[in-house]
Parts: C-alpha cells; structure tokens; sequence
C-alpha cells in the first residue's frame, strides 16, 4: 500500500514541527501546501525531506479569495501519486504510530470509496476528528 499525505499549513510552523516530527515515517510522501510568504514553514519542511516530505510554495489561495484552502489542496494534489492512497491531515493532528498499520490491514477496495471528481486522484483517506 501507497501511502501518501497533503496537508496546507499556511503560518503554522509551530504546530507543524510537532506532526512531522511524529508522523514523520507513516506516510511515503508528505506534501506540505503553504505561501509563498511562509519561509518558516519551507524551512521546516526541508528538515524532512528525507522522509519524503515535499513543501510546495504558492499563492493560489488568494486568487478571487480571502483564503482557499482547497485551492491549495489541488495544488498539492498534483504531486501525489496516482496509485497512492492520499490521507489529508491538518497541520495539528497528530497520528497514533500504528495508523499505517492499521490502514493496512483494513484492505482497503475501491468499491468502498466514493470518487469525487473534484479532486484528481484515485483513492482518499479522509479524517475527521469529532
């Protein structure tokens, strides 16, 4: 199993640094989305590119808006792979270390996924925390 992480943090360095740093090695790519204005967050990332992270720089969220996040996402998801699962994590959530595990084990089919064409890949993994 592939799998992959997007994540927009816009400014957030201070939370960021405690995920990547415990989730560092879940995932086999990490895509961090932020401005081009963040250059704490891009220094950040650079500590982690080992690890797979990759930080992509860009002002898409304020094109006609206040702040698109999903804009920013669809910049991330360009370089997630297509054969990846994609899990999107917020840039203050915090995984227990057996979440590959057990992704893994669930099996996971595509008949179980519901395809929303608004985003451009195959397989997502999306969590909410109630």
């Amino acid at each position: 199993m592939k799998l992959q992480a997007l994540t927009v943090s816009v400014n957030y360095p201070d939370f960021l640094c405690h995920v990547l740093e415990e989730n560092k090695s879940i995932f086999d790519k990490w895509v961090i989305v932020t401005d081009t204005k963040d250059k704490e967050t891009f220094d950040l990332c650079q500590k982690y590119l080992s690890y797979g992270v990759v930080c992509i720089q860009t002002d898409v969220f304020y094109k006609n808006a206040i702040f698109n996040k999903f804009a920013g996402m669809n910049e991330g998801l360009l370089k997630i792979d297509n054969d990846a699962w994609c899990l999107f994590l917020d840039s203050d959530i915090v995984l227990h270390e057996q979440t590959r595990r057990i992704l893994e084990g669930l099996n996971l089919k595509i008949r179980f996924i519901l395809y929303n064409s608004f985003f451009k890949f195959k397989y997502a993994i999306f969590c909410v925390f109630l």
